[in-house]
């Protein structure tokens, strides 16, 4: 009987710290780039957020406060969107141009695809994202490493959608001071 090995999952590919901001910073101010593909690359370089939940955001997603403040909501909790950003995600969906199909979208999807009513497809979304220098896996990794540093596991969770063993694993792999949050947590309920 074989037992076959384990494969290790843990992420490898990171995008260094300088280059992260910098992308984030030409695509805030890059006004030649379509705007969809700026505020994909935005939400992946400073919300972590993958290509495929991206994809999926509609216009009910966004939410405009009396205070002029709008939000998004990645998780439980909605994410207040720093200005430029929020000046770019209200003009999305982006009108289209391709003929008589631009008159059947109905403007829900805020990334639509070529088929009326349809998103973007991810493939689609991150080959465009590529093609601006994001690289999804490592950008998004590079994200979640910070957040894991400076954050604790259940606001992650709730800001970015995430699931709660996978914020904890990113705090462990981080190494920062949430390491143990869970842990310590659960042992100082046990003893109250």
């Amino acid at each position: 009987m074989e037992i076959p090995t384990r494969i290790n999952t843990e992420p490898s590919q990171f995008t260094p710290a300088d280059h992260r901001w910098a992308q984030a910073r030409r695509l805030l101010t890059e006004v030649t780039l379509p705007t969809g593909d700026r505020v994909a690359g935005l939400l992946v370089l400073l919300f972590a957020q993958q290509v495929s939940r991206i994809a999926l955001l509609t216009r009910s997603h966004i939410h405009h406060r009396d205070d002029g403040r709008t939000e998004l909501s990645l998780g439980a909790a909605n994410v207040v969107l720093p200005g430029p950003l929020a000046d770019l995600i209200n003009q999305l969906p982006t009108p289209r141009s391709d003929g008589t199909a631009r008159h059947l979208h109905d403007g829900t999807w805020l990334f639509p695809g070529r088929r009326p009513g349809q998103p973007l497809h991810p493939t689609s979304l991150s080959r465009r994202l590529t093609q601006l220098g994001i690289v999804a896996r490592p950008d998004r990794n590079s994200a979640l490493l910070d957040y894991a540093r400076q954050l604790p596991p259940p606001i992650i969770g709730k800001l970015l959608g995430l699931a709660p063993g996978t914020v904890d694993r990113w705090a462990t792999i981080s190494g920062g001071r949430w390491a143990r949050y869970g842990n310590a947590v659960s042992r100082d309920s046990q003893r109250t």
